[in-house]
């Protein structure tokens, strides 16, 4: 569900023309009709791969999310019951360009759909352009059992103007509790992503004192 609910604008509407936003509403429109379809062939596919997650967004992000977060989540309540009759725990991730872009709106949403097979796909530092300090200030307002995942960006370990305090947050979220994975995700990109990547990989197990061994 990473596009526009159908009858709601863009926060930043971009110029388009009236036969390309035609093209744009009638595009989402079967996209939310066949949601159920989708997220049936995202459940199929995580038995498939051995996984008991499935990540969902929140839609393209209007100018008052926090209003639209209500309709967000009787839209994904049938999705999450779905999901839970297969032993599937749905994960929305907090996504800047979405509605649930900051850990205020994740835990927002957790509170208006409580059920135990909803949860969070934490990408730390996503909230950032929203103005959001990631740790302490988000991972504070988060619901910590209701956490199923969690992004490490490649710029966020590496010396980049996102890079975070991960030590401090993988000791916090050990003593919360937290038992899922952390998985890196560089996006970092270009000629040299490539070893962008091992570079994440190699700082992510310095911090944990591991050694590294490139394949």
């Amino acid at each position: 569900m990473k596009y526009y609910l159908p009858g709601t604008e863009p926060a930043r509407p971009r110029p388009e023309s009236e036969e390309a936003r035609a093209r744009r509403l009638q595009r989402e429109g079967a996209e939310f009709e066949r949601r159920m379809e989708h997220i049936r062939k995202a459940i199929h596919a995580a038995k498939i791969l051995g996984t008991d997650k499935v990540r969902v967004f929140a839609f393209g992000r209007v100018a008052e999310p926090m209003k639209l977060l209500p309709r967000i989540a009787e839209i994904l309540a049938p999705m999450v019951d779905l999901a839970a009759s297969e032993k599937i725990r749905l994960l929305v991730e907090n996504e800047a360009s979405c509605n649930v872009a900051t850990a205020r709106e994740l835990a927002a949403l957790m509170e208006l759909l409580p059920s135990p097979w909803f949860g969070i796909n934490w990408d730390i530092t996503n909230g950032m352009p929203h103005g959001e300090v990631p740790f302490p200030d988000g991972y504070r307002l988060l619901p910590k059992d209701r956490i199923g995942n969690v992004h490490i960006k490649g710029r966020s370990v590496l010396n980049y103007p996102e890079r975070q305090d991960w030590r401090a947050i993988f000791d916090a979220m050990t003593r919360d509790g937290y038992t899922g994975a952390f998985g890196l995700e560089t996006h970092i990109f270009g000629e040299g992503q490539i070893q962008a990547s091992h570079d994440a990989m190699r700082e992510i197990l310095r911090i944990l004192g591991e050694p590294y061994q490139r394949a």
